[in-house]
């Protein structure tokens, strides 16, 4: 499903079965794009939360697929997901 209506490319990054990997392009924030999709509703969590050590992160987020009800939720978090990488003028918007 996740391939249907996420762009597919050099940005997504399938780690397993029930999560995969984005990476965010310009000008996106791991932390930003996490704050703007939490006020959408929905939650991914920032590279940086699984790093180890003061190593840089990349600018990146897990999605994980475990954590909705049904398909239709799934679907809609990942309509809004793309759409907020469709539109960088919102980039900026958690810094309102």
């Amino acid at each position: 499903m996740c391939e249907k209506i996420l762009p597919v490319g050099d940005h997504m990054i399938r780690s397993g079965p029930i999560h995969l990997w984005l990476q965010l392009p310009e000008p996106w924030r791991a932390n930003d794009f996490a704050t703007e999709a939490r006020r959408r509703h929905v939650a991914v969590t920032p590279a940086e939360s699984f790093a180890v050590g003061r190593n840089s992160t990349p600018h990146a987020v897990r999605i994980c697929f475990g954590m909705p009800r049904t398909r239709d939720e799934l679907q809609a978090g990942l309509e809004t997901i793309s759409k907020m990488l469709m539109d960088p003028a919102c980039a900026g918007a958690s810094f309102a």
